[in-house]
């Protein structure tokens, strides 16, 4: 999936400028290289070249590794995003990850009342 989002005009643009890669050309190669490599993960050459990890090719880690990627850094960040926006009392109504719902005292519910017990 990478690898096609690269090929888009706008990506391969914004990467280049940015200097992920010396040229489109550069990106395009190493985008069929990921490509080639997704067809098949036991090619040990490209996965040196590319530097691609057990964490990448096997199914079940690359999924738990995007679920700990959404877990500790997207969600709090987007947390952080949505306090900012909603003020002070946004913690209340959206609190931190992992607590129960009984444990979500204070956070507003219709008409004030308050959702869940201590």
């Amino acid at each position: 999936e990478i690898a096609r989002l690269m090929r888009l005009p706008a990506s391969r643009s914004l990467l280049v400028e940015q200097g992920e890669y010396s040229s489109e050309e550069e990106l395009l190669r190493y985008s069929r290289d990921l490509e080639a490599l997704a067809a098949d993960p036991s090619n040990l050459e490209l996965r040196r070249r590319l530097a691609v990890g057990d964490d990448v090719i096997d199914p079940a880690r690359r999924a738990r590794e995007i679920a700990n990627w959404l877990q500790h850094l997207v969600l709090p960040q987007r947390r952080r995003d949505l306090d900012h926006v909603r003020g002070p009392r946004a913690e209340a109504r959206y609190p931190p990850p992992g607590l129960a719902g009984s444990q979500l005292v204070g956070a507003a519910g219709r008409g004030g009342e308050t959702l869940g017990a201590p």
